[in-house]
Formats: structure tokens, C-alpha cells, sequence
């Protein structure tokens, strides 16, 4: 499997031969961590990743060769998210490097603030993303009670709702103007723009006994 990195982007495997390029790309795609191997990390599952054979750099500091010893079908869920190897090229790293907090974030949008009193993620735009520019200029993401989101989502308290196997709240979020419930095997999804102007609102899966959502800025 080869990774290459686009001209622009900020994380890379560089250096010159022996400096430890192949052990910074496999603390990146998390091989070190949960392949099993290391008794010091507690993965959660080391699936397909006991099965990489090395990683290494390819034709440049950009390209990273990851070679398998044994076929490996679901290998794109090994390498979503990638971490910065400073994150988990430890146990302890791996352990507490983001507990109660997140310090780097891929996509348009970085973390502002985590409040764990009222349970809410704050979003704002990330100056360094190199891709398209958002729509939103922030998200909060609120953590609410399963029986609580339906009557959220259609009072507009939150711009998107949990829906997942409850026939009640997906029967609930139809009858909230504007809401387009979009279906799908996991999860089920809806967007609604507010009466005032165009903010988005959804309606999302939920199989857990708490959702967290969103809400647009």
C-alpha cells in the first residue's frame, strides 16, 4: 500500500538515510502501537495492523511504502485517522496524548475549546487547512441525553439529532420543516437550512445511549 503526500500538506516522513524516517512513518500510520507486538501498548484491536510486514519511505520524504506480510481486505480502516508520531511513538504518549483534550485535528476545522461542564466541543475554522474554504465558520458539538435530542432537534436548540434505530424521533424529525432525513445502512443522516438563513441542520444515527451534536455558527 503506498501513502503520498500532496505538495502543500504539513505531515511527512523526512530525513536522511538512518535518521529514523521508517520508524517516524510506522509511529505515524500507528504500527508500533497496535500491531500487538509491544506489551507496554494496549491497543484496542491490533486487526490487520499484526499483519504489516514494514513500512518504509518510497521514491521521496513524501511517499511511504506499507507492505503487508498477509493480504489485508479492510486495510483503509487502519489508516483513518493518522496521527503525528509524537503522539503515540510512547505508551504514554499513546495513552494520555489526547485525554480531555484534542491537539491537532484534521479538515477544515480545529478545536477552540472543550468544556467539560456543559459538554461542548467548540469548532472554528483552521487557517493552515489547504483545501476548499468551510461554509460555517464554527461548530459546536453538545453532548445530550438520548431521549432529550428529538425534542432539541425540533425546537432548533441544535441543528443536528441522533436518530439511529428510534422510530419515534425519526418520525419526530420528519415533521420539523425544512429537515431532509437522509437514509443510509449507519448512520442515517438529514440536513435542514434554518428559516432565518441558510444553516444547515441534521438528523444523524444513533445506537449509543448519548448523541453528540452539532450545532452551526
Amino acid at each position: 500500500m503506498d501513502f503520498t503526500l500532496r505538495a502543500g500538506e504539513t505531515l511527512a516522513v523526512v530525513g536522511e538515510s538512518g535518521s529514523g524516517k521508517s520508524v517516524t512513518a510506522t509511529a505515524v500510520l500507528g504500527l508500533q502501537a497496535q500491531n500487538g507486538r509491544n506489551p507496554a501498548y494496549t491497543p484496542v484491536s491490533t486487526s490487520g495492523y499484526e499483519q504489516i510486514a514494514s513500512v518504509a519511505q518510497g521514491s521521496d520524504a513524501r511517499h511511504v511504502v506499507v507492505t503487508y506480510a498477509t493480504p489485508f481486505s479492510e486495510w483503509q480502516t487502519l489508516f483513518s485517522p493518522l496521527y503525528p508520531a509524537w503522539q503515540i511513538d510512547t505508551p504514554r504518549n499513546f495513552d494520555t496524548s489526547y485525554k480531555n483534550r484534542i491537539p491537532v485535528t484534521a479538515g477544515p476545522f480545529r478545536i477552540s475549546r472543550m468544556d467539560p461542564t456543559t459538554k461542548v466541543v467548540s469548532e472554528v475554522r483552521d487557517p493552515h487547512w489547504w483545501g476548499s474554504e468551510p461554509v460555517l465558520d464554527g461548530i459546536n458539538f453538545r453532548t445530550l441525553d438520548a431521549a432529550s435530542t428529538p425534542g432539541a432537534f425540533a425546537s432548533g436548540e441544535i441543528d443536528v439529532e441522533d436518530i439511529g434505530p428510534d422510530v419515534a424521533a425519526y418520525k419526530q424529525a420528519g415533521k420539523v420543516p425544512h429537515t431532509s432525513i437522509r437514509v443510509a445502512s449507519a448512520p442515517t443522516r438529514a440536513d435542514t437550512p434554518k428559516g432565518q438563513g441558510p444553516r444547515p441542520r441534521c438528523s444523524t444515527g444513533d445506537k449509543g445511549p448519548s448523541s453528540v451534536v452539532p450545532s452551526a455558527t
